[in-house]
């Protein structure tokens, strides 16, 4: 996708958006270019985004394509009136997106992770006998809809 027109995907049940967009270089049309970069980012639709992947061929980096690919996605986020956007950025990577704009948190936030175990013993010591209301049907009528809702909009 490209510029003011970002392709967003939307998951059926949930309230994340995900757009992303990628740089060709060549000649010619689609067909006789090549990948240079991605960037993709996750949002809730409504406030708050998260930039999940920057990726440059090597071949092309420092030539400015992260830059432009972060430029895009920025655009297309503020076109949505989303302004609240972060990004999970590695030791090595902090330059780049310091360089782009992004700097400490302002609430001081840091980022934490739960790791896999943590979530698979909280998801053992779940009490099998504790029953969803109505055994669910309420969460499923709530799924089918969002479902039903995604679908139109496709149309």
């Amino acid at each position: 996708g490209d510029g003011d027109g970002a392709p967003a995907r939307r998951f059926p049940g949930a309230s994340l958006v995900q757009m992303g967009f990628d740089l060709l270089a060549g000649d010619g049309d689609v067909d006789g270019k090549a990948l240079v970069g991605y960037a993709r980012a996750a949002t809730d639709g409504s406030m708050v985004a998260t930039v999940d992947e920057i990726c440059v061929d090597k071949r092309f980096r420092d030539a400015g394509v992260g830059a432009r690919l972060m430029e895009k996605l920025a655009f297309a986020l503020r076109s949505r009136e989303i302004y609240d956007v972060g990004a999970r950025v590695p030791e090595a990577n902090r330059t780049f997106f310091a360089k782009c704009g992004f700097g400490p948190d302002a609430e001081g936030a840091v980022l934490m992770a739960l790791p896999a175990e943590v979530a698979e013993e909280m998801r053992n010591a779940r009490d099998p006998k504790r029953r969803l209301k109505r055994d669910g049907k309420g969460v499923e009528a709530l799924m089918l809809r969002a479902v039903e809702r995604a679908e139109r909009g496709r149309k």
